[in-house]
């Protein structure tokens, strides 16, 4: 993910927006509101997009620095769904009129995360589910001695 975040350039963020002012093309659309819904855990609109591109330091900085257990699984699997089928939009480049090639970096990106969150949060899962079977042994033993010591 780091290679990509790499390719998201002050010109890149500037193409988008001058796009959406211009155009709006659905397939990027789509694409960036999935991706901002990963960002910020909760399923985004095109107005979220607006704000999360206004300032690209901080979108670099927010795609640098974002957990991928901080986000849900169900929403995770919700948004990878979405990037595979829109995957083919950004292969060729051009819809309708317009180039967006130049940001496939947020579709790889988005769709890389999610992958590593799919592993990383079920990872979480298994540990606590162990944590938790533990726990329930442990407590089993304590009352077969109480068991043992009334008996």
């Amino acid at each position: 993910m780091k290679n990509q975040v790499r390719l998201v350039t002050k010109d890149s963020i500037n193409k988008i927006n001058q796009l959406f002012e211009n155009f709006n093309p659905p397939a990027l659309s789509g694409m960036l509101e999935t991706f901002v819904s990963l960002l910020r855990n909760k399923n985004s609109k095109a107005v979220d997009v607006q704000l999360f591109f206004l300032d690209h330091q901080k979108l670099v900085s927010k795609m640098s620095k974002h957990e991928t257990t901080a986000v849900s699984l169900e929403l995770v699997e919700e948004a990878d769904a979405k990037l595979q089928t829109m995957r083919g939009a950004f292969q060729g480049g051009i819809v309708g009129a317009h180039d967006i090639s130049f940001a496939a970096c947020f579709l790889e990106w988005s769709i890389n995360f999610c992958g590593a969150a799919k592993i990383d949060l079920r990872l979480k899962k298994l540990n606590q589910e162990v944590e938790d079977l533990k726990l329930d042994l442990e407590r089993a033993k304590l009352k077969i001695e109480r068991f043992q010591r009334i008996k």
